[in-house]
């Protein structure tokens, strides 16, 4: 009687829309969540569902974030709805649960257990001194363009037997981000340490290498859950594609409309496509909004409609009024910040807090 009270009581605050794509069974699920449209509450009151239904123990749920703020919120709340402990569940960025697995198999790895993690200034250190052993002028390569294009080549995936040595005909800057991709690598080696991008990379190759620890964790894993999913890149969708393998359980949930990390690496298609790599996928739309006026969400439609390559959405909303939209051509970044300035000073002289 308690167990169904606490699923009657957790799915009554949810819409049509959220409730199927809660109470959503076994196999792929695709939930195209609209800005404002309860994505986080989906996927904490998925979580919650699955371990009220008896569909999964904590142990054997992962859910993958893209901030640890995130993955911290995410638990709090499921355990707020389960009225207890989520322990043994993980809930973690891709590069947390990446290290974590890591550090368990590390003596398999070729930098051995006690690898360090390089942080930002680590690598940047690193990348001067490689730049100045390879004589390259920083006036015209800087080092932290050739850490950023390293960085996005790890981003898809690419190891060092992958990248083909520049030609003849290569450019200056080709052969130098060459040159310096393999003795960055090299340099990362000695010192038995890996930098942020290479952590799902050799994720990625201790399972080709040991397919068995590959299957140990996809078989613990029965659901796997992927939050803001239209900014993965493509090692990203490789470690979630390969986790859910065994039992297939994978939820997404992500809007391809709100895609703004390309430029780092993230890969619109993974979104697009998730249909076609995953068979049998259940595709749940969340179109309400929640949290604008409907003069800001028909101008907002209206811009976002015109993209090219993406999942049909309209949202709506039941919020009346509101204040129309203003739009102001401002000549440069000066003049703009100066009205947005203005109009804040405007609002706040009115009553209204910052």
């Amino acid at each position: 009687m308690q167990r169904d009270s606490s699923l009657s009581g957790l799915l009554s605050a949810l819409n049509p829309h959220q409730l199927e794509a809660v109470t959503h069974g076994d196999g792929p699920l695709l939930v195209l969540a609209g800005a404002g449209s309860g994505k986080t509450r989906v996927l904490t009151h998925r979580i919650a569902w699955l371990v009220l239904e008896g569909r999964a123990e904590p142990g054997e749920i992962l859910a993958l974030t893209f901030t640890n703020k995130a993955a911290r919120e995410m638990s709090m709340r499921v355990e707020e709805l389960l009225g207890g402990s989520l322990k043994g569940a993980w809930v973690g960025t891709f590069h947390s649960i990446a290290l974590r697995i890591l550090r368990r198999h590390g003596s398999l790895l070729p930098v051995g257990p006690d690898f360090t993690v390089y942080d930002a200034l680590d690598q940047k250190r690193l990348a001067k001194e490689v730049e100045k052993e390879l004589s390259i002028d920083s006036k015209k390569i800087k080092p932290q363009a050739l850490l950023a294009a390293v960085s996005r080549m790890k981003d898809d995936g690419l190891r060092e037997g992958d990248i083909d040595p520049p030609g003849d005909t290569s450019s200056q800057y080709a052969r130098g981000l060459y040159n310096f991709y393999i003795l960055y690598q090299k340099r990362l080696r000695q010192a038995a340490a890996l930098d942020f991008g290479d952590l799902l990379v050799a994720l990625l190759e201790l399972f080709d290498r040991n397919p068995e620890i590959a299957d140990t964790y996809g078989r613990r894993f029965k659901y796997l859950l992927v939050d803001e999913y239209q900014d993965t890149n493509r090692v990203q969708y490789l470690f979630a594609k390969k986790l859910s393998e065994v039992w297939g359980n994978i939820t997404v949930v992500g809007d391809d409309d709100q895609s703004i990390y390309g430029w780092r690496g993230a890969n619109i298609r993974n979104i697009l496509d998730f249909e076609g790599t995953f068979p049998g996928t259940s595709v749940v739309r969340l179109e309400q909004n929640y949290r604008s006026t409907k003069p800001i969400l028909n101008a907002a439609s209206s811009v976002i409609a015109k993209n090219k390559g993406r999942h049909v959405k309209t949202l709506w909303t039941e919020r009346e009024g509101g204040d129309p939209v203003v739009l102001n051509a401002a000549d440069s970044e000066g003049e703009e910040a100066q009205w947005i300035g203005e109009r804040i000073m405007d609002i706040t002289a009115t009553g209204y807090r910052l």
